[in-house]
């Protein structure tokens, strides 16, 4: 069930002084992203949220398929390579390790833009092949981890299948929670999935 998203017509909210670069269009279309979903993202709900014209959209967007490649880009950066760039400069023992990773993935929004990109690569083919590079890393990821707690074989698989899938879809299907009812949550599911 999709939650219903109330639109935002706070238009000075996005407005900067001065130009644009293009991280202030990706930043813009993140929160439009996050607090909206996918239906809000066009180019006129932008341009008006901002204050600009298209052209300045295009100044720094060759086209609207190079704006969701590069939007996909920040999503997979923010929201994938930085839990896995977190995890590797920590030293944790496996159980731990796997706790630091569920309280990183958890945060708010995180599966809400998982959900948005997801719908954003099916309407557009050309950005799934970006989704199965971050399908694979989450899969890498959290495998590596369940096998340093001795998961093998078919449960290994299954249990990394079901950890990620469930963390890149709990918001779109779940009741909206607290930071700290989602933390509340983190103990339950390490002995859901390691038992």
């Amino acid at each position: 069930m999709q939650k219903a998203r109330r639109k935002n017509n706070n238009v000075a909210e996005f407005k900067r002084p001065g130009r644009l670069s293009k991280a202030d269009w990706l930043s813009a279309s993140m929160r439009i992203l996050d607090a909206e979903g996918v239906g809000s993202l066009t180019l006129e709900n932008l341009t008006q949220r901002l204050g600009v014209t298209q052209g300045s959209f295009y100044w720094h967007f060759k086209s609207h398929p190079q704006f969701l490649r590069e939007l996909m880009a920040k999503w997979t950066q923010d929201d994938t390579y930085v839990v896995g760039q977190a995890l590797a400069d920590i030293e944790l023992p496996p159980l731990e390790m796997l706790r630091e990773a569920l309280r990183l993935i958890i945060q708010p929004g995180r599966a809400t833009r998982d959900m948005n990109f997801r719908h954003l690569a099916a309407v557009h083919p050309f950005l799934r092949d970006e989704l199965r590079k971050v399908d694979q890393y989450r899969y890498k990821l959290i495998e590596g981890l369940f096998r340093q707690l001795g998961l093998r074989g078919k449960r290994l698989r299954m249990r990394t299948h079901a950890f990620v899938v469930l963390h890149s879809l709990e918001d779109g299907l779940s009741e909206p929670m607290s930071k700290e009812e989602r933390l509340a949550l983190l103990e339950e599911r390490l002995a859901l999935f390691v038992d």
